[in-house]
């Protein structure tokens, strides 16, 4: 048999290439779709679901030589750990986010402490225009400067001071509107009883 270009073996560099390029295929084909799987019924969201099956590939991909006696358990296991570390971050941030929102409530002079009731003042932020609480959010929960939330807001500082003087403004007038419900929502002949 003549050896030409088209029925040569592969050999070397270029031929162990073409084996791993297949070797993932396979690897991709088969546990790709279960591990998404997997990971759908644990997160119910699609983007999620497909990072961590694509973060659990690229590990066993990284491990393809470990002897493994289950290649599914053990890849079901590696995205379980992924899912267990993404939700222990998750909670780690949200916790962060209200540690850092009960420092700035406490350390910060703002309107919000007059009012005795913290949920007078969540009413009150969900009162306000989605523009007017970003901007409120960015300084006071995000912790960022005025700069920095000028930046983000893609305004100028002198906008973004025009900005926060309205949402101050409008914040303090849902506040003083929560204040005075709880007297106003009651009949006046319950008030005597």
């Amino acid at each position: 048999m003549e050896v030409n270009e088209h029925n040569r073996p592969e050999s070397g560099a270029r031929g162990d290439a073409k084996r791993e390029e297949e070797r993932f295929a396979a690897l991709h084909r088969e546990l790709y779709p279960r591990v998404r799987a997997y990971a759908m019924r644990r997160t119910m969201s699609e983007a999620t679901a497909d990072e961590i099956a694509a973060e659990t590939l690229e590990i066993v991909w990284r491990r393809r030589d470990e002897p493994v006696r289950d290649q599914l358990s053990w890849t079901l296991g590696i995205a379980r750990g992924l899912l267990a570390n993404r939700r222990r971050g998750d909670r780690r941030r949200t916790d962060l986010d209200h540690r850092l929102a009960h420092e700035w409530l406490a350390s910060e002079p703002d309107p919000a402490e007059a009012v005795a009731d913290r949920s007078e003042m969540l009413v009150a932020l969900a009162m306000l225009r989605e523009d007017e609480r970003e901007v409120l959010l960015l300084l006071a929960w995000d912790g960022l400067d005025r700069a920095q939330a000028a930046r983000v807001l893609g305004c100028s500082r002198g906008a973004l001071a025009v900005r926060l003087h309205r949402a101050r403004r409008r914040f303090e007038g849902a506040l003083a509107e929560q204040a005075a419900v709880p007297a106003a929502s009651v009949p006046a002949g319950e008030a005597r009883s």
